[in-house]
């Protein structure tokens, strides 16, 4: 059976002619139109380690709130941002219902539920970021996301840690939304995905840490709780460069515990006067621990490298 995941990578293919003949069009209009960053359009990154609660709430946040943020839809058009933003506006007005998710495509509402959008961010801003200080991918991004909407916009994209300067450059006033969750638990979730997944034991889940070595000799799970170690320093490191108003940590467990509550919080942050969507409804959030595994060997090195407080 096909999943929901591998119907869009096909449709993303099927339309990518439609998308460069867009993204044609967009480079010209856009091209030397440079837009001084509005401090009234702010753009939130959601960042933290994998599997630490950074998807639900990025879900239940544009589920409440009236923000823009990228679709399905949006994602089936990697190379013109300004379409996609402009095509899922048209929907933005009722809350979407999708709040599970697989490779970063949100399920149970088809094309309008929330996308990590790494169509454009993991396959085109990022690689250039890593070779280049500066990105034409983002500079048009950036053009076209003023031009076409003065709505806040919510982004999901854990990879956006390893950046963070260069997005303040081209983003003055974006902020930064770090999910932390319990350590054992992250590193429990990370081993049973890449074994649901099918994931060789030396591959990173996700997210690489942009100035830790996590690729040298060490054994499989002492290199899931190194990426989560490094991932926290990288953030404690970069969070020094970031205006004190323009990040802010949230808990998985406090999240899930009172959500309303942390969202009203955030809303606040982000921006006082957003509107809640019309006929938001929030699923019964549950932070369950993660079960300890059942390979002891792997257990005993999560339970040193992450004692109990």
């Amino acid at each position: 059976m096909i999943s929901p995941g591998e119907i869009h990578r096909y449709s993303t293919k099927l339309l990518s002619p439609i998308s460069k003949i867009l993204g044609f069009i967009e480079n010209k209009y856009f091209k030397n139109k440079k837009d001084k960053y509005c401090d009234r359009t702010p753009i939130l990154f959601i960042v933290g380690p994998p599997r630490s609660g950074t998807t639900i709430t990025y879900q239940c946040l544009t589920h409440c709130l009236e923000v823009n943020y990228p679709s399905n839809l949006t994602a089936l058009f990697p190379n013109a941002p300004a379409a996609g933003i402009t095509l899922n506006g048209l929907f933005r007005k009722r809350p979407h219902q999708a709040f599970e998710s697989v490779h970063g495509y949100s399920l149970g509402d088809g094309l309008y539920g929330p996308n990590e959008w790494e169509t454009l961010f993991g396959c085109k801003v990022f690689p250039e970021l890593r070779e280049y200080y500066g990105s034409a991918e983002l500079e048009k991004f950036q053009s076209a996301w003023l031009k076409m909407d003065q709505t806040p916009l919510i982004l999901k994209t854990l990879n956006a840690i390893n950046h963070v300067e260069i997005l303040l450059d081209y983003f003055p006033c974006c902020k930064f939304l770090y999910v932390s969750r319990t350590p054992i638990d992250t590193a429990r979730s990370i081993y049973r995905a890449k074994k649901r997944e099918g994931c060789l034991n030396e591959d990173l889940w996700y997210v690489k840490s942009g100035n830790h070595d996590v690729d040298s000799d060490f054994n499989h799970a002492e290199k899931i709780c190194r990426q989560i170690k490094s991932i926290q320093c990288d953030f404690d490191r970069v969070k020094k460069n970031i205006p004190e108003k323009q990040w802010k940590c949230i808990d998985y467990t406090e999240f899930c515990n009172s959500a309303l509550n942390e969202i009203k919080i955030i809303k606040e942050w982000l921006k006082p006067d957003l509107e809640w969507r019309k006929g938001w409804c929030l699923p019964k959030l549950e932070a369950r621990p993660a079960q300890p595994l059942e390979n002891q060997e792997l257990e005993k090195v999560f339970r040193h490298e992450f004692p109990p407080a």
